[in-house]
C-alpha cells in the first residue's frame, strides 16, 4: 500500500504535510483491515469478527510498528556506529 501512496504522490505531484500524510495511511489501513478480516478472523467460538473486530487488530498491529520504530529510533540515538558522519 506505501508503494501504491507514494507512486500516486509521484505522479500527481501532491506534497502533504507530514501528520496529515500519516493520519491518512492509518485510516487506509485500519479500513482495509477491517475489510481483510471482516470474514478471516475468528473469535474464541469460531466466529467471523466482521468490521468492528479486524479494525482493532489492525489498530493493534500498527500500534506495534510504531513502538518498534521508536524503540529503534530512540536505539540507533543512543548508540555510535562507526563510519557515520
Amino acid at each position: 500500500m506505501n508503494l501504491i501512496g507514494r507512486a500516486e504522490v509521484a505522479f500527481s505531484a501532491i506534497s502533504l504535510p507530514l501528520i496529515f500524510g500519516t493520519a491518512l495511511s492509518v485510516t487506509i489501513h485500519l479500513a482495509l483491515g477491517g475489510w481483510f478480516f471482516n470474514t478471516r478472523g475468528m473469535n474464541m467460538q469460531g466466529d467471523s469478527i466482521g468490521w468492528h473486530g479486524g479494525m482493532p487488530l489492525v489498530a493493534i498491529t500498527v500500534a506495534l510498528i510504531g513502538i518498534t520504530v521508536v524503540s529503534l529510533q530512540g536505539l540507533l540515538d543512543v548508540v555510535d556506529l562507526p563510519g557515520q558522519l
